[in-house]
């Protein structure tokens, strides 16, 4: 998910299991950052393997103060059930989870926390479900607007908050390959035409564009009119920079495919 990222060392890869020996021979050196891709251990084995990993890591922080920082992306796959994690306050310090289903991850976990910073369409229920894990009510009842986050401190209140997020400054490959080619489900496009005369689904932006490429003009400008694009893009895609071409383009009809489409492949395949 990270390979993309620049000055990191990556271990592990699709079809190799990371290394904790090699891990910790790179991480002997402060000055390294590291990824571990953990995508060739099946799912019902990653919370075994977490638990290896994470006894490796706080050797290395006893013995050498380091690594400073630790960020799990998909926390909810190695830190499941009700006792798969038996640790320590302090020893859990400077780790950041980063999941998209809170109520997967052990409670015991979820009681030494010291922060949770939420994002979503519906952040009252992720903390909801927070608060009830650590019996507190939830200090507010925010509504999140695009490119927001609530940041809910459990032992500062005065830092709780809507807070606005900036775009990391690299393009993580994951969200390029996943956009491009993965498949967006029910957030899909379908080209309909004004009269619903087609049903043809674009599940990524490769889809997206070869779709187009035959589509006729009516049923193009019938959805660039409604801004079918620009929602999609903005939405589902997220991508503003997208959005925005779409909407460009919208006011000239008549390059707008060409528009829209060249900067897809510019973007998601150059």
């Amino acid at each position: 998910d990270y390979q993309d990222l620049r000055d990191v060392i990556i271990l592990g890869n699709e079809n190799a299991v990371p290394s904790l020996e090699e891990l910790e021979t790179i991480l002997t050196n402060p000055e390294n950052c590291l990824a571990i891709c953990t995508l060739a251990i099946p799912l019902a084995d990653r919370p075994e393997f977490f638990s290896r990993l994470l006894q490796t890591l706080l050797k290395l922080r006893n013995e050498l103060g380091h690594p400073h920082w630790v960020l799990m992306d998909e926390a909810h796959h190695f830190l499941t059930g009700e006792s798969a994690l038996r640790i320590s306050q302090d020893e859990f310090n400077n780790f950041l989870l980063i999941t998209n289903s809170p109520e997967s991850l052990n409670t015991d976990l979820l009681k030494i926390l010291g922060m949770a910073i939420v994002v979503g369409e519906n952040p009252i229920r992720q903390l909801e479900y927070i608060g009830g894990i650590r019996k507190m009510k939830y200090p507010a009842s925010p509504v999140l607007s695009t490119g927001e986050a609530y940041v809910w401190n459990f032992e500062n209140e005065l830092e709780n908050g809507v807070i606005t997020l900036r775009s990391p400054g690299q393009f993580l490959l994951r969200h390029k390959k996943k956009y491009a080619h993965g498949d967006l489900n029910e957030k899909s496009f379908y080209f309909t035409g004004g009269e619903n005369r087609l049903n043809l689904r674009a599940t990524n932006l490769m889809t997206f564009a070869n779709l187009a490429e035959g589509i006729d003009d009516d049923t193009w400008d019938y959805h660039l009119g409604r801004k079918d694009f620009f929602n999609w893009f903005k939405t589902a895609v997220n991508d503003d920079e997208l959005a925005e071409v779409s909407e460009k383009a919208r006011r000239n009809p008549t390059a707008s495919k060409k528009m829209i489409l060249d900067f897809i492949k510019k973007k998601y395949t150059g």
